[in-house]
């Protein structure tokens, strides 16, 4: 069994040598969102000249305590919405990784094939029954931004996602394909 285990490894980490080699992931642009704007926002959204699919990060400055998330999660649950995961696990509590850290905090990792239409879900403007953040319900008048980066094979997507949601922590959503 080790053997085995040991030609798997081996392999995998083949595999991964692979991808560095074949696949980019290239700076996109930067958006501002207040998450109270919601006229600005959708014009800012809309301003948006790609098409296809691209990772994002959602990062903020601004507080998020885990009982606010937590209310925030519950709310949009008792309204009906596709609420997020606020991510407290016991083992793997993003909140205290976070707490005691200066500037910018990761809030969201995804991708999407249609960065347009799951902003605005993100943001609140759309689709009240999708899985996503819904910022503009639960949490008012803060600053957010937005980074969107291209993957030039769309096929290891998922595992630069997984990556980047590992390294960088994120306080809400959910690890992993939906």
């Amino acid at each position: 069994m080790k053997e085995l285990l040991e030609q798997l490894l081996d392999k995998h980490i083949e595999y991964l040598k692979g991808v560095r080699k074949r696949v980019q992931i290239t700076p996109f642009t930067v958006l501002e969102f207040n998450t109270s704007e919601i006229g600005i926002n959708k014009t800012i959204i809309e301003q948006i000249g790609r098409k296809g699919f691209l990772i994002y990060v959602i990062k903020t400055k601004e507080e998020l305590t885990q009982n606010k998330a937590e209310q925030g999660y519950n709310n949009l649950k008792n309204e009906g919405y596709g609420a997020f995961r606020v991510n407290n696990e016991k083992d793997d509590n993003h909140f205290e990784y976070w707490k005691n850290k200066s500037g910018e905090k990761c809030l969201y990792v995804g991708s999407s094939q249609d960065i347009k239409k799951r902003l605005k879900e993100h943001l609140g403007i759309q689709s009240k029954t999708t899985y996503a953040l819904h910022l503009s319900e639960w949490w008012e008048d803060k600053n957010i931004t937005v980074e969107l980066y291209e993957v030039s094979n769309v096929k290891e997507m998922q595992l630069y996602e997984d990556l980047l949601w590992d390294e960088l922590k994120p306080l809400l959503g959910k690890h992993g394909k939906r």
